[in-house]
């Protein structure tokens, strides 16, 4: 090994292997490799009676540069269980919730993997798509189609919905520096659809704005004549 690098990094484990895993770390842009002897320390923790680490585990983790490897590639020493409320997660959830329109439904995910490729194996969830105001101008985000479900169905267009903001965290310095900025890496969750009379009780300033929104996709969205 190369000379480690002590600090400690936050992470979740997202593969467990017998003899290997990786490490989502919101620190880093790519998933981090650990050895299985480097997790040994936890080995004390589950022989007294605690849970040894396993897929899903909030960690801690050092790091170095694996010897042989290429230029960059890490590798996570000293991996251990992290104290309870240690953001580990690479996704940040708004604590605010925002409201918007339906831009473009998502289709069922099931209509999806049955269009999908003969003998495919992996179908990814179709996206739909919203707009909302951000800071005073139209800002648009992705949702997954489980995201935008109401009684088991996909919500349709031009539908009113409060929604949250996730964004991977681990990305973040990536898209600061990209052309598309903070948006890549946002979409929209946990959408839900605002009866009319609880549209009514929004603020008159947001109830303009989804006027406007709505305007908007009349003319981004019309069918091309």
């Amino acid at each position: 090994m190369a000379a480690a690098d002590h600090s400690l990094h936050a992470g979740t484990i997202k593969l467990m292997k017998p003899s290997f895993g990786f490490i989502a770390s919101p620190d880093f842009a790519a998933d981090v490799f650990f050895h299985a002897s480097a997790a040994a320390a936890a080995a004390p923790a589950a022989a007294a009676g605690g849970a040894a680490l396993s897929q899903g585990d909030a960690v801690l983790f050092s790091l170095s540069q694996e010897a042989g490897a290429p230029p960059g590639r890490l590798v996570a020493l000293h991996v251990q269980a992290a104290p309870a409320g240690t953001a580990a997660s690479i996704i940040s959830l708004s604590p605010e919730a925002h409201v918007g329109r339906i831009a473009a439904a998502a289709a069922p995910a099931a209509a999806a993997a049955a269009a999908g490729p003969s003998g495919s194996t992996q179908h990814p969830e179709p996206l739909g798509l919203l707009r909302y105001y951000e800071d005073g101008r139209v800002a648009q985000l992705t949702y997954v189609s489980s995201q935008g479900l109401h009684h088991g169905q996909p919500l349709p267009a031009d539908t009113v919905v409060r929604f949250r903001i996730a964004t991977d965290r681990r990305q973040q310095r990536v898209a600061a520096a990209s052309r598309y900025g903070r948006h890549a890496v946002m979409q929209a969750v946990q959408l839900a659809p605002l009866t009319p009379a609880e549209q009514a009780a929004l603020p008159a300033v947001v109830q303009q704005q989804l006027s406007m929104l709505a305007m908007v996709s009349s003319v981004l969205d019309a069918p091309d004549g």
